[in-house]
């Protein structure tokens, strides 16, 4: 039987089940190109002419023969992973609060991080560095070479009480967006001026809210009754 899909372009993937065993087809248009029982998940990331999965603490890419290209194992199990221009993988580990950068094309180590909460935005890597409940620390981390530039915002967040609590983040241009989330707040920081350019608490009687999303001049977030709250920024 057949259980979920998923469609790029012309490639169609479908994850099933053939004898009672999990099973990964892949199409192209209409034609089958293979069909793979070495993994039970869709594919995590979709290349040109590639594809990467990973399970617990593996990750593998393929490409679309079915030809494992290359594997990487790791003592922690992988918690997300995003690929940048094609070149670059980067995972986040969970528990070890670590992110590694492979190298897309042979799975080489390129550079190694300490952070968690990985996000891409543009040619940067970005993660969050907490080594103690008093510092919270945004690392953000050339995707190629590994160098970092730190920006410190404990001071803003101990000033407004937000300094330990649970939260998730988007970042777009040099804007750091956060959604905290039992405090049900949501902040903009600048990160080159360091300053704190917005706070507002959500009035919900929802217990939660999720983390923030940015499109153009909207901000928008979800709470755990399911209420889009849309935040419209003045051009």
């Amino acid at each position: 039987y057949l259980s979920s899909a998923l469609m790029l372009k012309s490639l169609f993937f479908i994850r099933g089940k053939k004898n009672a065993v999990k099973t990964i087809y892949l199409f192209d248009e209409l034609t089958l190109n293979f069909e793979t029982t070495h993994f039970a998940f869709l594919p995590d990331k979709v290349l040109q002419k590639s594809y990467f999965s990973y399970s617990l603490k593996s990750i593998l890419k393929y490409n679309f023969s079915n030809k494992l290209l290359w594997q990487k194992d790791f003592t922690n199990d992988i918690a997300k992973i995003e690929v940048w221009n094609e070149k670059v993988v980067v995972i986040e580990l969970y528990d070890a609060h670590t992110i590694v950068a492979l190298s897309s094309d042979d799975g080489q180590l390129l550079w190694e991080q300490s952070g968690w909460l990985l996000h891409v935005y543009d040619n940067a890597i970005y993660m969050i560095y907490n080594p103690d409940p008093n510092i919270l620390i945004v690392k953000k981390t050339d995707a190629v070479s590994g160098s970092v530039i730190n920006y410190d915002l404990s001071e803003i967040l101990k000033q407004n009480q937000l300094l330990g609590e649970t939260m998730q983040y988007t970042v777009v241009d040099n804007l750091i967006y956060f959604s905290f989330f039992y405090k049900k707040i949501v902040t903009i920081i600048n990160l080159e001026t360091l300053q704190l350019q917005w706070l507002h608490e959500i009035q919900t009687d929802a217990s939660w809210i999720k983390e923030p999303g940015v499109e153009g001049n909207r901000l928008y977030v979800l709470d755990s009754n399911q209420t889009l709250h849309i935040f419209e920024k003045e051009l």
